[in-house]
């Protein structure tokens, strides 16, 4: 279940990668304008051609891979010691850049202000969705990396300094994104129109605005390779270990398979627009799927195994931390489960009224 979360996963992150990719090229070789061709323009262009599409998808999907086939210590160790603090070093930049030229108080008021109303069924359910989505808990990612980590690695400390560092990258990238958009009054929307259209608008205006328009989707370009590395070795990881695949070959086998899916949902962007089930696209399905449904039911799986089947001086000899094991064992036999079915049962009836089931 997890191992086909991942996959889908990997197929529509890999998709959205290439987007930043098309992107980085369209700044880089023309730059943005607010005439002829305006962000809107160019969005719409890059969704209607499939060939664009399938060409910055396909090249997105050959640089994750190609870190993969080099394996754990040439490949992913050392791609992720290169390029993360690049991008810690990026967004940093960026964040000064937009706090020297943007509109400072109200962005941070807009990220920081705390309103208690705000807090409401839905939105501690988003928050945990997100946890969920950016820390791959449902999907496997965790487990991998686990699975490497030598065993004088105190499990307490690695994943407190992964959630520290997780809240950094986000308030980083809200400071670097959130003072340019009120600095030229756009709209703070989520999703695509964000990234693709409204920011462009801004750093078609700004000074230096196609240089920092290349440096940012550098930056997410960074992000999400190293996002979609840690996607795919869990995958490879299976096929190594469940089925003595080569890991050339385990690679190749689980690059084709994502990207036929991912390719599928592509297209719904343009030659299957009109392709639907329950009112939305194939590529709304991927996305949908299993970030709403699998993922928190994964990790409810992974739960119920750590906290009740796993014997406990397995867990205990893995956790490290005596004084800590009691406190985590609670958590992941009780608060853990009842968290993830809550965020399980919200987003299943936001999906059910989104989809019009």
């Amino acid at each position: 279940w997890g191992a086909g979360a991942l996959l889908l996963v990997l197929s529509f992150y890999s998709v959205v990668s290439g987007w930043c990719m098309a992107y980085l090229w369209h700044t880089v070789h023309t730059g943005f304008s607010v005439n002829s061709p305006n962000p809107q323009t160019v969005w719409h262009q890059l969704l209607a051609s499939p060939s664009r599409l399938s060409l910055w998808y396909t090249l997105f999907m050959i640089l994750t891979l190609g870190v993969i086939l080099m394996g754990v210590e040439k490949g992913l160790e050392k791609a992720t010691k290169i390029m993360m603090p690049a991008l810690y070093v990026v967004l940093i930049g960026l964040v000064i850049y937009a706090l020297h030229y943007g509109n400072t108080h109200k962005a941070i008021h807009y990220l920081l202000n705390f309103n208690s109303n705000k807090i409401t069924f839905s939105s501690v359910s988003m928050a945990l969705g997100q946890a969920f989505f950016s820390l791959a808990l449902g999907a496997g990612a965790m487990l991998a990396y686990g699975a490497y980590a030598p065993k004088s690695t105190s499990l307490p400390f690695a994943v407190s300094i992964i959630a520290i560092l997780e809240v950094c990258v986000a308030l980083l990238a809200g400071l670097a994104i959130y003072p340019l958009l009120f600095k030229y009054d756009l709209s703070p929307k989520s999703g695509p129109g964000l990234m693709f259209t409204t920011l462009p608008h801004a750093f078609a205006q700004m000074p230096a605005g196609n240089w920092v328009a290349a440096i940012f989707f550098t930056s997410l370009i960074f992000a999400a390779w190293t996002s979609s590395i840690n996607l795919c070795e869990p995958l490879v990881m299976i096929l190594m270990q469940k089925w003595q695949f080569s890991r050339r070959r385990a690679t190749l086998t689980i690059g084709a398979v994502a990207w036929c899916i991912g390719f599928i949902a592509l297209l719904s962007f343009n030659i299957l627009k009109n392709a639907t089930l329950a009112g939305h696209t194939l590529f709304e399905w991927d996305v949908n799927f299993p970030t709403n449904i699998m993922l928190p039911l994964g990790g409810l799986g992974y739960a119920i195994f750590t906290g009740w089947v796993l014997p406990k001086k397995i867990s205990q000899a893995e956790i490290n931390t005596p004084w800590f094991y009691p406190i985590w064992l609670f958590l992941i036999r009780f608060i853990a489960p009842i968290a993830i079915v809550f965020v399980f049962i919200s987003q299943f009836i936001d999906l059910l009224i989104a989809f019009r089931i």
